[in-house]
């Protein structure tokens, strides 16, 4: 035989295909036309979480939105293969076992080039710079990945479309080319391989159900992308999970009856085990650790490592623990597992839990008192040792601020806030308060033990030792009481102390004591006094998040642009202090000045972010016209500092940002700006058209057809990119139910009318069709609900909600500003709150409220009139013009017959199917909410969600709304019936007080 050479071995390859090459791609560009289509699963599938989704926070602190739509691609993609299996014809189903290799070849091109792309991407344009991982290791580097997310442009993700599409989309399809192969060779399909189809077949839909779920795992959450990730996907998912399947074509394998019982029984069981451990895990993250599964409390294991640096951390949490340090918006977000230590500086400093007891520490085994006016003070200059309780006293002993407590900017709930202030209250701080000084009396709220001492003599104004006044104390444990109670005895309460030279406002506010910072401004606290590192009472609440005492302190007076000892504005203070979204999103809602520039260094909010790094404060400055042309003290603009950081997705923002101006400034590009609606309605004109015409082409070649249609959908796909907005693109389902009824009114014009020459056969559709266009412009053009409100009464629903305890999330509306009417929500799309809200139609585009909801059912029924007319017309004109032989060749021969007789008709009657199958279920739904429950949707599937998780049943039908079916009519139409029925007459903008009489049944539940 001789030697052997190596290129004698790749001679012997199988050869590569250019043709399979071609389809391959053309395989993986129709994958991803299909993964940025919006979806629309999640509007008409019960319980299927789709549409834009939030990931998991980033290590440099960014949330990513997803369009979650793998259900929906799996589904069409499937569709049209069995389309092609059963009537098209365009490809044996086999193709796929008969190029195994050639696929092969173009799996590792796709998966190589992929990986080569996102290396040199992470060096060149990284989607975002602060979640890339270098390593001196090039090889490490190219496998594992440099970027966490790389994208092009803001929804093709790499990492979720590679995971999810189309590898595992294509492992489905796999399985039935070798059940399609083995029918081709052995006349059967034996039912091992149906086994194999079936087991497999609900792990994929299992993944497209839950792909929000996913975003939340590993692959997703925490690996970056790579060769690893890229190559694996294209190259080892689908290669190696089908290998069982490749045995069973060449060594088919027919079970009996009860090893295939057995088998599935078993793989059923595998299955379920499966869900319900990433249930479990599921829930975990959720809820933080605070739930129970199979009725306990679930246990974790709490490791630590020592970073390069020498910061020690901890995964896991301990409980007891007195002290827990903010975690601000560059940390994890709420309900992380790592203990973070607090940035120093006196921008991020740290603070402690202070709402389960007093402020105490325990350090070397002595007691020591902390706050912001000492020790706490010290570590907000840069020591962030986390105090224990080791070695602790007789009264730390005593007491425990329980687990630890995450903090967020999130809002308070004040009902629970006070059921946890009741529960601490009976707690035995000191089993003898006798002997206890009066710091320690203060801090542990022991009034008696106060007012004896200060009877006896104990002036309230003189500070301790480290210059810190009893109102401190007493202002940062949230002391009320105590608080009134010393300043009727003469205490100061603008009174300097701490090594900050705070008042005891300023101490309130930076432990967000909404309640505590109320009292203290009536008693005439100054909220415009500065401490000493010159920060107002605004600003601190501003760096410490606390958003309701920034709502609080504007609506009291304080104005939003006030300035520090630097000319620092709370905007400017929040987009270069706190990364993140919040709370610069929150000061926007109140109209500050985004222009003002600092004292020294002349610099904008804008300018500030930018020098951060702060990529979510610079969009949100940049939505609210910050402009791009100011130049600081230094001569640069915005640009020029992004430029200088090297920031590269900043770069990228604030250079689209100005082009998008720039055009701004052209006539042609304002003209199609203002009338992108109308351009995507013809768009979704020409799409329906054009699909019928090329259907209806007098061409027997289905490969011809295909290829027009696709080059047609990618045509006008470029062309909505270029030319209309992602805010436009969102009303395209508006657009496609307008063409769609348009071609249907037209079809019925023209081909089904001249079939009905009797007037009263013609009426119905010209009824339904005025119908149809009359409450269609009713629904969308009418009022829904929207709550408005002027800035006075924001400023007094904040004092009112604020002093009343209330400012919480349940009753305020944090995007609005506006105190909630019952059976209101605010609906992101349309940014406002709607009165008794029920849905956001994407048929119609427009919120489903109090003030169209009647319309809405109105416009359902002509709906359905129209194309039930429609359907009826389109089985006359088949029946008259088209010639079939049913009896003779059956049904399926007399489908092709109708096919090839008229295209266009079949076309439309497949539309209207369509269009009547969502509206019929959908006003059945809506007549059973209104009439049986008194519900609207969204209240209906609250009350299920809080059904799946209650521990105890929760009936539909037993809520405050449901008053009876004929009442429920009466109320939701206000109709009278001739003075039979005496419907409520109820301004659900304005109500906020529940008005049915609840005594008649103890068992209804709160919606």
């Amino acid at each position: 035989m001789g030697k052997v050479h190596l290129l004698d071995i790749w001679e012997k390859t199988p050869s590569f295909s250019w043709k399979i090459l071609i389809l391959y791609f053309s395989w993986v560009i129709f994958q991803g036309f299909l993964f940025m289509i919006p979806d629309f699963c999640h509007k008409f599938i019960p319980g299927f979480q789709g549409g834009v989704q939030e990931g998991d926070i980033s290590p440099a602190g960014v949330v990513l939105k997803y369009e979650i739509n793998g259900l929906q691609a799996w589904l069409i993609t499937h569709a049209l293969w069995f389309a092609n299996v059963y009537y098209f014809q365009w490809f044996s189903p086999t193709i796929i076992f008969d190029n195994w290799i050639p696929i092969l070849w173009c799996a590792n091109i796709l998966g190589y080039s992929t990986s080569i792309f996102v290396w040199l991407k992470a060096y060149f344009f990284p989607s975002n710079a602060k979640d890339c991982k270098f390593t001196d290791n090039f090889f490490y580097n190219f496998m594992m990945g440099i970027e966490f997310n790389p994208r092009l442009g803001k929804w093709f993700d790499f990492k979720l479309f590679f995971n999810g599409r189309p590898g595992i989309v294509g492992w489905t399809l796999i399985n039935l080319s070798y059940a399609a192969k083995q029918q081709e060779l052995y006349g059967q399909v034996t039912n091992s391989m149906l086994l194999l189809n079936v087991l497999q077949g609900l792990y994929v839909l299992d993944f497209f159900w839950n792909e929000t779920w996913y975003l939340k795992t590993m692959d997703i959450a925490h690996d970056h992308f790579g060769w690893y990730l890229a190559w694996g996907d294209c190259v080892w998912l689908p290669y190696l999970y089908t290998l069982q399947g490749l045995y069973l074509v060449y060594h088919p394998v027919q079970l009996t009856t009860s090893y295939v019982v057995g088998i599935l029984l078993l793989g059923l069981v595998g299955y379920y085990i499966f869900r319900m451990t990433n249930h479990q895990k599921d829930l975990f993250r959720r809820t933080d650790g605070n739930c129970k599964i199979w009725g306990k409390k679930p246990k974790y294991i709490e490791c630590a490592y020592t970073s390069a640096d020498g910061t020690k951390h901890y995964k896991g949490r301990r409980e007891g623990l007195p002290l827990c340090h903010r975690l601000q918006a560059t940390s994890r977000p709420p309900g992380a597992w790592f203990r973070v230590p607090a940035p120093s500086g006196r921008d991020r400093s740290s603070s402690f839990s202070l709402s389960r007891g007093p402020v105490r520490g325990c350090v070397s085994g002595r007691n020591q008192e902390v706050g912001p006016g000492n020790s706490s003070e010290r570590r907000a200059s840069g020591d962030s040792r986390l105090l224990t309780m080791e070695g602790a006293g007789r009264e730390c002993q005593s007491h425990s601020h329980g687990p630890f407590r995450h903090h967020g900017h999130t809002w308070p709930n004040s009902y629970e806030d006070k059921n946890v202030s009741k529960e601490h209250d009976m707690l035995p701080f000191v089993e003898d308060y006798s002997n206890c000084d009066i710091v320690k009396a203060t801090q542990f709220g022991l009034l008696e033990r106060c007012r004896d001492l200060v009877e006896a003599g104990y002036d309230v104004r003189q500070p301790d030792k480290e210059n810190v006044t009893l109102l401190h104390w007493a202002a940062i444990n949230n002391r009320l009481d105590l608080v009134k109670y010393f300043i009727s005895k003469g205490a100061v309460v603008d009174q300097l102390g701490g090594d900050l030279n705070s008042t005891p406002l300023h101490w309130a506010i930076r432990q967000g004591h909404l309640s505590m910072a109320i009292l203290l401004l009536k008693y005439g606290a100054d909220p415009t006094l500065i401490d000493g590192e010159g920060y107002s009472s605004l600003h601190l609440a501003v760096l410490f998040q606390h958003m309701p005492i920034i709502a609080y302190l504007i609506s009291k007076g304080q104005s939003v642009d006030t300035t520090d000892l630097n000319g620092y504005t709370p905007l400017m203070l929040s987009a270069h202090k706190v990364i993140g979204r919040e709370p610069t999103n929150f000061l926007i809602k109140f109209n500050p000045i985004v222009n003002a520039v600092d004292n020294i260094e002349k610099n904008t909010a804008l300018h500030w972010a930018v020098i951060a790094g702060n990529i979510n404060a610079v969009d949100i400055l940049l939505e609210a016209g910050s402009s791009l042309d100011i130049k600081n003290a230094k001569g640069q603009r915005p640009l020029d500092l992004a430029l200088q950081t090297k920031n590269r997705i900043i770069i990228h923002i604030l250079d689209e940002e100005e082009k998008i101006r720039i055009r701004r400034t052209s006539m042609f590009l304002r003209f199609l700006e203002k009338n992108e609606f109308l351009l995507l309605f013809g768009s979704s004109l020409l799409l329906i058209w054009t699909v019928g015409y090329v259907a209806s082409l007098n061409s027997d070649s289905w490969l011809l057809k295909g290829s027009l249609l696709i080059f047609i959908l990618v045509t006008l796909s470029f062309f909505a990119r270029l030319f209309i907005g992602f805010n436009t693109i969102k009303y395209f389902p508006v657009t496609f139910l307008i063409s769609s009824i348009f071609w249907i009114l037209w079809t019925c014009f023209i081909c089904f009318l001249p079939n009905f020459p009797d007037t009263s056969s013609q009426l119905p559709f010209f009824f339904g069709m005025v119908g149809l266009i009359y409450y269609f412009y009713k629904t969308a053009r009418t009022d829904p609900g929207f709550i408005t409100s002027t800035e006075e009464d924001i400023k007094k629903n904040i004092i009112s909600l604020g002093e009343s305890g209330l400012l919480d999330f349940r009753t305020f509306c944090t995007s609005c500003l506006i105190k909630k009417p019952l059976r209101s929500m605010h609906c992101h799309t349309c940014n406002s709150c709607v009165a008794r809200y029920d849905q956001h139609c994407i048929w119609i585009g427009r919120c489903i409220g109090v003030g169209n909801h009647g319309y809405f059912i109105l416009f359902l029924f002509f709906l359905i009139l129209v194309n039930i007319w429609a359907i009826h017309g389109t089985i006359i004109y088949w029946s008259e013009r088209c010639t079939t032989t049913y009896q003779k060749d059956g049904a399926w021969m007399s489908f092709t017959q109708i096919v090839s007789c008229s295209p266009w008709v079949l076309y439309i009657f497949t539309l209207t199917i369509f269009h009547t199958s969502w509206a019929v279920l959908w006003l059945i739904l809506q007549i059973y909410q209104i009439a049986f429950l008194g519900l609207t949707s969204h209240e209906r599937t609250t009350l299920r969600k809080q059904s799946k998780y209650s521990k105890h049943p929760i009936s539909l039908r037993k809520t405050p709304y449901n008053l009876g079916f004929f009442q429920n009519i009466a109320d939701f139409f206000q109709c009278r019936c001739f003075g039979i029925l005496k419907p409520n007459m109820i301004d659900w903008t304005k109500q906020y007080t529940l008005i049915f009489n609840l005594a008649k049944d103890r068992h209804i539940h709160p919606v």
